[in-house]
This record gives structure tokens, sequence and C-alpha cells, in this order.
């Protein structure tokens, strides 16, 4: 079998993603790559107060947009990374088809970055975070969404 002919599911949300490859659905499934997000901003201590209350206040509302805007980037940034190493395992030809399983958001990142190249080798997707379960629980998750051997 060649590797055009196998299938690679990717399962990612914005903190990371695992690439799994099978021929067929029913065996078993190989771990291509894992890759990791950018860790999602925390909390910035204040480095100084402010004399009056409404001024901490205001300045608590621009940092939490700010820490939304820096982790929207990194997301963004990421899905970017996660296209690059698709489209090369495509130009590799290491793979033939493509599930796509992310948490709504980043699918959605996703499907704005693929090529059409690549977007002709997506057969499934599925629009949820399932990067917390292990390799045989997304097995059995995906078992009825995913083609057996699409031809």
């Amino acid at each position: 079998m060649s590797q055009s002919e196998l299938t690679w599911v990717v399962v990612a949300d914005a903190s990371g993603a695992r690439i799994f490859s099978y021929p067929f659905k029913s065996k078993p499934w190989k771990l291509v790559q894992e890759l990791k997000g950018a860790p999602a901003p925390g909390e910035l201590p204040e480095k100084g107060s402010v004399g009056k209350r409404s001024q901490n206040h205001q300045g608590a509302l621009k940092g939490h947009a700010a820490g939304s805007s820096r982790k929207e980037k990194q997301e963004r940034g990421f899905a970017h990374e996660l296209v690059q190493v698709l489209e090369q395992g495509m130009s590799s030809n290491e793979f033939g088809h493509l599930a796509l399983v992310a948490a709504p958001k980043l699918l959605g990142e996703l499907r704005e970055r693929i090529g059409r190249g690549l977007n002709k080798r997506v057969v499934a997707e599925v629009h949820k975070d399932y990067t917390h379960l292990t390799a045989r629980e997304i097995k059995e998750q995906l078992f009825e969404e995913l083609p057996e051997v699409v031809v």
C-alpha cells in the first residue's frame, strides 16, 4: 500500500495537534506527528497600581481585550503552522486523504488557510475537540464519521 492511500486524521485545538494515519480505519492507527501550539496567555501581573478605582477598572478591561487579541493571534499562528505541516505532507505524498477534527473556531481557521490542493484531499470534517482523548478513544468516537478507504 502506497503512502498516498493513507488517510491522515488531524485532531487539534489551539494548544496542539496530533496527526494519525491509517490505511483502513479498522486497522491500528499510527501517530505521525504531534505539534504543540503556543501556551495560552495568562494574566499578567500589574507592575504598578493606579490611584483611582475607575482607572484600575478601565485598565483591567484593556488588559483583557489585549489578552484575547493575543490569544487569537496565537491561535491563527498555530492554524498557519498546522496547515504548513499538512501542505508539506501532501507535497511529500505522505497521505492521500485528510480528516480534520478540531474545535469549531480552529476548524474555521484551518478552512480559511487550506489551499485548493489540500482541500481536495479533505474527506471529513468534525467540529469537536477530541484532543483530551486517548488515541483509542478518538478512533472510537470517529469510527462512523471517517471513510474506510476512499478510492
